[in-house]
């Protein structure tokens, strides 16, 4: 009763931000309803549950239910040690969260995901002086939602992107004039775009990975060769753009609360 309390407790605070949220006594429960909203996230409590084959079986039997498409799910656990968190990521969980859980940031959670990529309006800068590749490479994000803007002018990179505001850039490694490992270099000396995510594309000779080490040391987030299958292109965008986003607003949070309590957070020496 205790837990079946402290279910709808955090379904009506969810509600108050904004999440359409039920609380399930049973599993059964849950499915019932999968069939009416297969988008729905489920935020699965775990506590006195902490072996993984049980989670793994309950996953695999949502996703036969789902018709071979597991839902997805967050964690709740009364404890939130690594093992409990590696539980959850091996059995397929988009996020963990110990007790005491904060609804705000269950609900701004909840919210991303949610949304796919393409409702996330992101922004790509694709920078290619290869008109026929930059084409191809557009199509393929705007067929998943993606703003995307070619620049087929390597040099006038920093006031495009200063224009446009970039969730990603995504560059060519051979460029006429320079080169995407330079602009690389010269972006992560420019404060405004200093942490704007860039994903280097090029051809290579065998596996990529020297290539790969290269574009990383010059501050690129990524390595592609090319052409890049759309899967994978479009993993690798959502991926960055909502690592750096969930970076962003933990950052905000952090300075919202030292506004609040008029302290400053202490670095460590």
């Amino acid at each position: 009763q205790r837990a079946e309390h402290a279910a709808r407790q955090l379904a009506a605070y969810l509600a108050a931000d904004g999440i359409e949220a039920t609380a399930f006594e049973t599993i059964a429960d849950f499915v019932a309803r999968l069939q009416s909203a297969p988008d729905a996230v489920l935020v699965l409590d775990r506590s006195g549950s902490p072996k993984r084959q049980g989670l793994a079986q309950l996953v695999e039997y949502l996703k036969a239910q789902a018709r071979g498409v597991a839902p997805v799910f967050v964690c709740v656990a009364a404890e939130g040690g690594i093992e409990q968190r590696l539980d959850a990521v091996r059995s397929g969980a988009a996020a963990f969260f110990p007790k005491p859980v904060l609804p705000d940031e269950l609900a701004e959670r909840l919210a991303e995901l949610s949304v796919g990529a393409a409702a996330m309006a992101t922004r790509v800068l694709v920078v290619d002086d290869q008109p026929g590749e930059a084409a191809a490479t557009t199509r393929i994000l705007e067929k998943a939602g993606v703003e995307a803007r070619h620049l087929g002018t390597p040099l006038d990179l920093i006031e495009t992107a200063q224009a446009f505001h970039p969730d990603l850039i995504l560059m060519d490694v051979e460029l006429a004039g320079t080169g995407g490992l330079e602009l690389t270099r010269v972006l992560r000396e420019h404060d405004g775009l200093l942490a704007t995510p860039v994903v280097l594309l090029g051809l290579v000779d065998g596996d990529g990975e020297n290539a790969r080490l290269l574009a990383l040391r010059a501050g690129a987030d990524d390595f592609l060769i090319k052409p890049p299958p759309p899967a994978r292109l479009l993993e690798v965008v959502e991926c960055r753009v909502r690592r750096v986003a969930a970076l962003r607003r933990k950052l905000a949070a952090t300075a919202e609360s030292n506004s609040s309590t008029g302290l400053c957070s202490r670095r460590r020496q």
